[in-house]
């Protein structure tokens, strides 16, 4: 790395700003903090929005640093809207995103971003790529002012930009956008790839300060391209990974590439009192037909299988497939993919009844997800798939637009469909501004509020920061249910505090009945608790006449599950309601 990187002033040299773009507050503050430490002019936008705004007014901007999972207009979408702008003025975008995906990273080099840097976030990686960046704007702008022949320097600059991001301005290997286009350049022969993720490499910055973890970092990559050997291509993947990407023959002889590539790396570092053995994950994919989006796949997830047990050690993605962690990668993909159009995710509506009378109350809205590559997939896999990946703003919107649509069509054709419950994920419930935007979708779909129920894990209702939203739902109108409940780290105190209408007891419970006696008391116990906080018990999972029974002995106000209504698509719910409920 040059002493131009680490010494540079970008108010007295360049006079050019960075703008950081993220909507979690205390990530926008440790970036800014980052590069104002570097002596740079920062500007902070909580959206992609303002940044916009911000970019439309000044003319001094040298580099956008944006999340790419924001909620409304994402990353990707605002480092298009700067690369559609005039090449001359425009700033340089790097993208930073907590879950790299191949789609991700792949929409990043087409649209031709800076970098891309995956969290958790390192401030000198941060720095580097900010200067890396600043770099290029400036050799773009000089070339304008330089030449009159003004559109052959726009050519040669634009061509001098994606040259450099090829390269790593660290190791001088190639960078991790290098790297992503040439694994989705098509090929017919044979393709793998190795990841290489240094063991706590955290604990080199801390003893021995960030040169010497820098001069470590230049060290590796040079170890890890002298066992790749020749036609190889070594890329810097992130602040402390490395990748080699083979192809033809040498993709058939991958497992031994990626031992090889695990001892070159180990070695002892320090002396006397302070002394540190580095180690790496090492984990591995191959595609015979030259697919290279699937290695990156397999091979993050093996590298995952590698680190979660212990680190130390090289994994194929074969392992990961046994374990579940190629699948979840997999389903991921697919699920981002599908969220982009309007078919594989669907809901299905599952009737909730009185207990006493088995008189309809309404309808839970349940997620379902099928995509030929991956099978089908229920709610219980598909939504920490969604949370974990940076998915879940995205099939939350979905979910709630679907629902809108169905109770629109079903009261305009004057059907008695009750209330429909839905399913709230955290990260919605934690977004500033859901409440007003819920309020804006069902008004937008010509609803009333109390057509929802909206449901809320117990954990995530009893949590202080959620309070306000709960409140500005229930004052708008919408139910509110806390779903699950009695598995979780219940509150009685808090829970008596909640703006809520109604618990759902967890199927668990409902499980056990009609059980011994002391199941039978226990249950009555809480359903009276909740009646006494004046909240409605719906019990979840009821399969057999034994536990309805048992149900309307202890007073349990609803039920649903498979013994009284399977879920439907919501084209059958007409018919359902037509024919009457069945009674059980």
């Amino acid at each position: 790395m040059s002493s131009a990187f680490l010494n540079a002033t970008t108010d007295d040299r360049t006079g050019l700003g960075v703008l950081v773009v993220d909507d979690e507050p205390v990530v926008l503050e440790q970036i800014g903090k980052a590069l104002r430490r570097r002596g740079h002019e920062v500007s902070l936008a909580p959206s992609a929005e303002t940044a916009a705004r911000i970019i439309a007014e000044r003319g001094d901007l040298g580099v956008v640093v944006s999340d790419i999972r924001m909620p409304g207009e994402d990353g990707l979408a605002l480092a298009r809207r700067i690369n559609a702008t005039d090449s001359r003025m425009r700033p340089e975008v790097v993208l930073i995103t907590g879950h790299a995906s191949v789609d991700d990273a792949a929409e990043a080099v087409r649209i031709g971003a800076s970098d891309f840097i995956r969290k958790p976030l390192r401030s000198g990686e941060i720095a580097n790529a900010v200067e890396a960046a600043m770099e290029r704007v400036l050799a773009r702008r000089r070339s304008f002012e330089a030449e009159s022949d003004r559109l052959a320097r726009i050519a040669e600059a634009e061509e001098e930009a994606r040259r450099q991001r090829g390269e790593d301005p660290l190791t001088c290997i190639a960078n991790r956008a290098a790297l992503i286009e040439r694994l989705l350049t098509p090929r017919r022969d044979a393709c793998g790839l190795v990841l290489i993720d240094l063991d706590r490499f955290r604990r080199v910055n801390e003893a021995f300060g960030p040169r010497a973890a820098d001069a470590l970092l230049i060290e590796t990559a040079r170890r890890i391209q002298q066992a790749a050997g020749r036609g190889a291509l070594t890329a810097r993947f992130g602040d402390d990974e490395f990748a080699v990407l083979v192809e033809g023959e040498a993709a058939m002889t991958l497992p031994a590439l990626a031992a090889r590539l695990h001892g070159a790396v180990a070695q002892q570092l320090g002396g006397g009192d302070v002394r540190i053995f580095l180690t790496a994950s090492v984990g591995y994919a191959a595609s015979p037909v030259g697919d290279g989006a699937a290695c990156l796949r397999g091979a993050e997830a093996a590298i995952r299988n590698a680190r979660t047990r212990g680190g130390d050690r090289v994994a194929s993605s074969d392992e990961a497939r046994a374990d579940g962690s190629l699948r979840r990668i997999e389903l991921a993909g697919a699920l981002r993919t599908a969220l982009r159009g309007n078919d594989e995710v669907g809901l299905a509506y599952q009737p909730i009844l009185r207990c006493s009378d088995g008189q309809l109350l309404g309808f839970e809205a349940l997620v379902r997800f099928s995509d030929p590559a991956v099978g089908r997939c229920d709610p219980d896999e598909l939504v920490p798939v969604a949370e974990h990946y940076g998915l879940m703003d995205a099939l939350g919107r979905r979910i709630l637009r679907d629902a809108l649509a169905a109770i629109a069509a079903w009261r305009q054709e004057g059907l008695p469909f009750g209330r429909v419950a839905v399913n709230v994920s955290p990260t919605q419930l934690r977004a500033p501004d859901f409440a007003v935007d819920l309020c804006r979708m069902v008004s937008a779909a010509g609803l009333p509020a109390s057509a929802l129920c909206l449901e809320i894990t117990e954990t995530e209702a009893l949590s202080e920061q959620a309070l306000p939203t709960l409140t500005a739902l229930r004052e708008a109108g919408f139910g509110l249910a806390i779903d699950d409940f009695g598995v979780g780290h219940s509150s009685l105190a808090r829970l008596r505090d909640l703006p809520a209408t109604l618990v759902k007891l967890d199927r668990r419970f409902i499980e056990r009945l009609p059980g011994t006696e002391r199941d039978r008391a226990f249950f009555r116990g809480m359903i009276q608790l909740t009646a006494a906080l004046g909240l409605t018990t719906v019990a979840e999972g009821v399969e057999t006449p034994a536990q309805l029974q048992a149900l309307r002995e202890a007073g349990c106000d609803a039920c649903q599950g498979y013994l009284l209504g399977a879920p439907m698509p919501s084209g059958d719910v007409g018919g359902f309601l037509r024919r009457g409920v069945p009674q059980a």
